[in-house]
């Protein structure tokens, strides 16, 4: 190398081989990568579970009124048919 009037020899310059597939990516931002993909896809699943028992939930409920009502609609259709045979209609 040259600097103005001045030599310096700095020896032979070596390249490290980059690792097929990594990018070029350090060990660390691998690491970091891959927590991060992993997190996403924790939040994602758990995210997908609660819709999951919301609508469980839910379908329960609605299962639970349909029932009770049509429990009631029986109710009413046994009162009817009772008063008709007693003639009151």
């Amino acid at each position: 190398m040259r600097v103005a009037n001045l030599t310096f020899d700095l020896g032979y310059l070596e390249y490290e081989e980059r690792v097929a597939g990594t990018g070029g990516l350090s060990e660390i931002h691998q690491i970091i990568i891959g927590v991060c993909v992993a997190a996403f896809f924790i939040i994602v699943f758990i995210i997908v579970m609660v819709l999951v028992v919301r609508f469980k939930r839910q379908s329960s409920k609605t299962l639970r009124e349909n029932r009770q009502l049509m429990a009631q609609l029986d109710a009413l259709e046994i009162s009817v048919r009772d008063q008709c045979k007693q003639g009151q209609f």
